[in-house]
């Protein structure tokens, strides 16, 4: 997402012991929550990098703003803005499929006056995307679960992105959809999992190994 609201009122209150460095590089990471929409990877050089700042900068702005979750730094209020654009984006386009199937309808029948009594359902049943036969039945379960969860219903072109996501991560579709049950995820990208990662799942085909940091949740 490009967007987003900012409570000026509540960045400065939470803000208001920072430097003006530090209030940047806060606003900056908060910037590649949001592009990505995805909790910030636990990397405080790379993400020092990207922002301009330094790692110890980072780390403390992630400490003091951002809660520590399996190998990510989350964030409720970021989380909260980003499921309400959802929400929004599936608003939009529901509306606008029931628009075009009403010009469909009239463009059709253009020559009938229809009354409220005689007006056409329009209402189409959701088509669901059958389980892969490379993906186990629990696993795909579980993350069906979680884009229930996201009110993100899995779609062909949802599942071609994370099955071309996997083979360049040099996974399998099935390894991919674990890892994303494990973290929470609605959607994998392979620049999201580190090289210990995939050694990890490379090395068993059939059990989830417990790769995930073992770290306290940070305030």
């Amino acid at each position: 997402m490009h967007y987003y609201t900012h409570h000026i009122g509540d960045f400065q209150r939470d803000t208001a012991n920072l430097s003006d460095a530090d209030t940047l590089a806060y606003l900056r990471l908060l910037w590649i929550y949001y592009d990505t929409e995805q909790p910030l990877a636990d990397e405080p050089k790379k993400l020092a990098f990207r922002i301009g700042s330094d790692a110890d900068t980072v780390q403390r702005i992630l400490e003091n703003f951002f809660v520590y979750q399996n190998g990510f730094w989350n964030q409720k209020r970021c989380d909260a803005e980003i499921e309400k654009y959802h929400l929004k984006a599936q608003s939009a386009r529901e509306a606008n499929q029931k628009r075009w199937a009403s010009k469909k309808d009239l463009k059709s029948d253009a020559d009938q006056i229809l009354t409220k009594n005689q007006e056409p359902n329009i209402k189409t049943k959701a088509v669901a995307v059958a389980r892969p036969d490379d993906v186990d039945q629990k696993t795909w379960d579980d993350f069906l679960q979680i884009r229930k969860a996201k009110r993100a219903p899995i779609t062909e072109t949802a599942l071609t992105q994370i099955r071309n996501q996997a083979s360049k991560a040099g996974l399998t579709v099935n390894q991919a959809l674990r890892i994303c049950c494990a973290r929470g995820w609605q959607g994998f990208e392979a620049a999201w999992v580190k090289p210990d990662d995939r050694k990890n799942l490379q090395a068993s085909s059939n059990v989830l190994p417990d790769w995930a940091p073992k770290r306290a949740t940070g305030a």
